[in-house]
């Protein structure tokens, strides 16, 4: 996506996220006790700004104005196992230089984009007709699956570093679970095929070994690492 494009994306404000408590969260403030609450705050802030024409703000203004967050649903779709409703496996991919330059061969386990004002002028409105939108137009999801309770809110992730990019971006942690018969029908659409790469599932074991062993090099997204960290297994992991 054109970083200096003026289409007008969703945000929230900085000082509503702190009223929510997710930059004292992130700063260890507050505990992991207090943050479902934390998540639910979240919730109804962005709830309570997506009604609010004023929430989309031209992307080449917000870049670089951190008193707004841009508010970007993340998907993560799994595969669990039957006998021990753990994640056995994730697909992820690699992506290409047509999409955001920042994020250019970082390898991924998360799908989703920018939420638009056009999502908040459609019948669904808003945050999940824009969710919905991005898992459509990146992965190609069915039909099936284009409904929100196929999307489970799990936390949100908001790293507040030195880098301008996290700091002027909120994730929203989404998981979609699908059957091997869904997981046979999620292919990248041509017109993302430079922007999407490698697609392919990994055992749960598999990724916690390459996230473990290549981030040390920047191969994978910073928001990758956190969400696995936040979804994986708690009870060790398996094929």
């Amino acid at each position: 996506m054109n970083l200096m494009s003026d289409e007008k994306v969703f945000c929230i404000t900085r000082e509503a996220a702190e009223a929510a408590g997710v930059v004292a969260y992130c700063k260890g403030v507050i505990d992991d006790a207090q943050r479902e609450l934390v998540l639910s705050n979240l919730t109804q802030c962005i709830a309570t700004a997506d009604y609010n024409p004023d929430s989309y703000v031209p992307r080449s203004a917000c870049e670089t104005d951190e008193s707004l967050l841009q508010v970007i649903p993340y998907v993560v779709y799994t595969q669990t196992s039957p006998l021990t409703n753990k994640i056995v496996k994730v697909l992820a991919y690699r992506r290409g230089g047509a999409g955001d330059v920042r994020l250019t061969t970082k390898r991924s386990i998360g799908f989703g984009g920018h939420i638009n004002l056009e999502d908040s002028e459609t019948v669904n409105k808003g945050y999940m007709a824009g969710l919905i939108r991005e898992q459509v137009e990146e992965i190609g999801i069915p039909e099936e699956l284009q409904k929100s309770s196929a999307f489970v809110l799990r936390d949100y992730i908001f790293i507040p570093g030195a880098n301008q990019v996290s700091r002027v971006h909120l994730g929203m942690l989404h998981t979609c679970e699908v059957t091997p018969e869904q997981a046979a029908l999620l292919t990248v659409p041509e017109n993302e095929s430079k922007s999407l790469m490698d697609l392919r599932w990994l055992t749960s074991q598999l990724l916690d070994y390459l996230m473990e062993n290549n981030q040390a090099d920047g191969d994978w997204e910073a928001w990758s690492v956190n969400a696995w960290n936040k979804i994986k297994p708690a009870n060790g992991l398996m094929f």
